[in-house]
């Protein structure tokens, strides 16, 4: 888990929703080309082609999401909450300070520390 990993995970989330329509279209239109006879075709060949990239690429990703909400599971309270609404719900340090009750001012300073520690000590 990397700082930068954290910072992507909301916009993965946002694009994990568009990719699975995407590529739930892609295999709809796979399903009638096959049942129409046209598993030979190079337009056949490239969607599939394309379908397989999409499904690697929304797995890979989903895992990625999937270690970094269960890394923030493992924080204690006030900390789960703070990176949980910054990074996952994307909400800025005056939000997050608004719906913990804590000053804004204490977020930056508690969050890139720990941060730091974590990421040179625990996790490799």
């Amino acid at each position: 888990m990397t700082l930068e990993t954290l910072k992507q995970i909301r916009a993965w989330k946002i694009c994990q929703a568009s990719r699975r329509t995407e590529l739930a279209q892609i295999q709809t239109d796979l399903a009638l080309m096959a049942k129409a006879g046209n598993k030979q075709t190079e337009g056949y060949k490239a969607a599939k082609k394309l379908a397989d990239a999409l499904a690697k690429s929304y797995d890979e990703q989903a895992e990625e999401i999937a270690q970094a909400e269960q890394w923030i599971n493992h924080l204690p309270g006030l900390k789960q909450a703070i990176f949980r609404l910054r990074y996952i719900e994307g909400l800025s340090w005056t939000l997050v300070a608004q719906r913990t009750g804590y000053s804004e001012m204490l977020f930056p300073v508690l969050s890139v520390p720990y941060l730091e520690g974590l990421f040179a000590n625990l996790i490799k």
